[in-house]
């Protein structure tokens, strides 16, 4: 994805934490970064249009791969996540680093069903 002629990356629509800036997101036409993702997300429907539009198959190859290294990033964040805990995970309070591990899990379960849906276009 482009933003202003260059690639979306850390520094250029991507914060230092990580996250999509504004204007990407007003790329995707979206208002949070959960509405990119899962079943119906916008991820897909790009790629939808793509297909429609008889675009080339190896850019939707190409939006897989980058999914799947998503995934592998949200994985490697679970970890980090899991050595903070002092809880173990098994918390009542929902602590913070709980919170935050439910939270990737949620995404990475949103990120996974676009892959999926994105395969299924193929």
């Amino acid at each position: 994805m482009n933003l202003h002629g260059k690639d979306v990356q850390v520094g250029h629509g991507i914060n230092s934490a990580g996250f999509l800036q504004t204007a990407v997101l007003a790329l995707w036409n979206v208002q949070t970064y959960q509405e990119i993702w899962g079943t119906f997300g916008k991820a897909v429907d790009k790629v939808r249009s793509a297909i429609i539009q008889n675009s080339k198959k190896e850019k939707v190859r190409l939006s897989i791969t980058s999914l799947q290294a998503a995934l592998r990033q949200r994985k490697h964040d679970m970890k980090k996540y899991a050595a903070k805990r002092t809880c173990k995970g098994t918390c009542a309070q929902k602590c913070i680093y709980c919170t935050k591990r439910d939270e990737h899990v949620r995404m990475e379960t949103m990120i996974r069903e676009s892959m999926q849906a994105i395969e299924g276009l193929l």
